[in-house]
């Protein structure tokens, strides 16, 4: 026969448990990056640091919103600025990088290498991210960086 009582639960495995429901929770709330949008956030939060300033953080909606532009952009094979006031989540200051080449290194160093793109890149009034990305069918690597503080 079994026994489905309810056992009392230790001391012990009460913050435990806790701990695993909270990592769990953070962990789903993250949409994962694909391996080009990793690239992009890892290297700019590297320039970030070298330039003495706070890491961003990835944001579901701004990640959202950057794959959708991207994918518009490889569609029409062109490059263009989105409406930020369309961006969908509020925001004191916001700014978007666009950008395309064949490589995701390529465009990654040619939006460091911009003064205005870096600049956004580095400023420390950001406090998040979302990045996109899409492979049109002229073959190009086209990148969304969408950045906020809220």
């Amino acid at each position: 026969m079994l026994d489905l009582a309810r056992r009392p639960t230790t001391r012990s495995t009460v913050p435990l448990a806790a701990l695993l429901v909270g990592v769990v929770a953070v962990a789903s709330a993250c949409l994962p990056y694909n391996s080009q949008e990793q690239y992009v956030f890892n290297k700019t939060n590297q320039l970030r640091r070298d330039q003495g300033v706070n890491a961003l953080g990835g944001m579901d909606e701004l990640t959202v919103r950057a794959r959708t532009l991207a994918g518009g952009l490889a569609a029409r094979r062109t490059l263009a600025h989105s409406d930020l006031r369309q961006l969908g989540v509020s925001w004191t200051a916001a700014a978007e990088n666009v950008g395309r080449s064949s490589s995701i290194e390529d465009v990654y160093a040619r939006l460091a290498d911009s003064p205005s793109h870096r600049a956004n890149m580095v400023n420390p009034a950001y406090t998040h991210t979302g990045v996109g990305t899409a492979r049109g069918k002229d073959g190009a690597v086209y990148v969304v960086q969408l950045f906020w503080r809220g």
